[in-house]
């Protein structure tokens, strides 16, 4: 099941598709591709999210995430948990 890609993400990978030239400008890339590149960019936020979280609530992170913890749980996790939250995203 292809999970919903938000528009501003969705424009940015497709920049970044239509950049490569393996596509042309408005030629409609797959929506495997898209899926793909999608889980990519969320796995590299959140290792660089991981990697400014102290290490004494990873452990924790951890747990929730194992146990299924839906993505925004563990958002809400790492907000609380990452020193300058809203400026490490931005990086």
């Amino acid at each position: 099941m292809n999970k919903e890609i938000p528009a501003d993400i969705k424009t940015f990978l497709e920049n970044l598709v239509y950049a490569s030239d393996e596509f042309d400008k408005g030629e409609q890339i797959p929506d495997q591709l898209m899926q793909e590149l999608n889980g990519q960019l969320n796995e590299w936020i959140s290792r660089y999210l991981l990697s400014s979280m102290p290490p004494d609530k990873l452990g924790q992170y951890n747990l929730m995430n194992q146990k299924g913890a839906t993505p925004e749980i563990l958002d809400v996790y790492a907000a609380s948990n990452v020193p300058n939250y809203p400026e490490v995203l931005k990086k």
